[in-house]
């Protein structure tokens, strides 16, 4: 039998989250994928109830790219049915199954600077072709907003791959009241340790920590805080500066 501290860990890895967002879509109804997996009458096969099982059978995703995909689409998910593959691949796969009007959905997306799942999602509803091909009904995406910094204007999504920033935290920023020059710094980081508001430690207490003998459960209950934070902080996985 497996370690608690190996279900832990196993709790905070992708392919845990994964595991689990399968199980959701096959037997959530209120999970908004429901219609598309568990609707159709795609389960979770016995075995796989059980996470331990799911990784032996699978082993750990190769890389931050790859996403668990079924051979057949109309199958369960089952160690005969399911693989690694990268977003790439799925959606060719899913390309190669699904065609609107002869075009491809990838393409009908890229022509729109939609999404993949935005252009599903409307042929699943049962849209209409010309609905399914119109750019937006409630105006435009938030990453073809134009932003102006100086006296060059781009959308979104050309500023967040110029700073390397995301679309999401540079829209984040703009609604924090940040100007738009400041939205795409891509230099600006969160204030760190004791400047960070809501830190829990200061730079002492961590060195404390990572010096002491004492046990995380013994420690968290001297500085009032979550073993997880003893175990993060003793594990370089924050305060590393200090």
């Amino acid at each position: 039998m497996r370690s608690r501290r190996f279900k832990q860990v196993a709790s905070s890895t992708a392919e845990y989250h994964i595991w689990s967002g399968m199980r959701q879509r096959c037997k959530n109804k209120k999970c908004w994928a429901y219609k598309w997996y568990g609707g159709r009458g795609i389960k979770v096969c016995e075995r796989w109830k059980s996470f331990n099982n799911f990784i032996d059978d699978m082993g750990p995703r190769p890389s931050k790219k790859h996403q668990i995909d079924r051979i057949d689409n109309d199958g369960n998910y089952s160690p005969e049915n399911c693989r690694w593959v990268t977003s790439k691949e799925n959606c060719n796969n899913r390309n190669n199954a699904v065609r609107i009007d002869g075009l491809r959905i990838e393409d009908i997306a890229k022509a729109l600077g939609l999404s993949y799942l935005a252009i599903y999602s409307r042929y699943a509803n049962g849209w209409s072709i010309d609905r399914i091909k119109k750019k937006s009904e409630a105006g435009r995406r938030i990453s073809n907003r134009f932003i102006t910094v100086g006296n060059e204007t781009r959308t979104l999504t050309e500023w967040a791959n110029q700073s390397g920033l995301s679309v999401q935290v540079i829209s984040d920023r703009l609604k924090r009241g940040l100007s738009p020059e400041e939205a795409i710094d891509g230099k600006r980081q969160r204030p760190r340790g004791e400047k960070n508001q809501q830190a829990k430690l200061t730079a002492e207490k961590v060195i404390y920590i990572r010096k002491s003998t004492k046990t995380g459960r013994e420690l968290c209950r001297e500085l009032g805080v979550s073993d997880g934070l003893i175990y993060a902080v003793r594990a370089n996985r924050i305060w590393r500066h200090v």
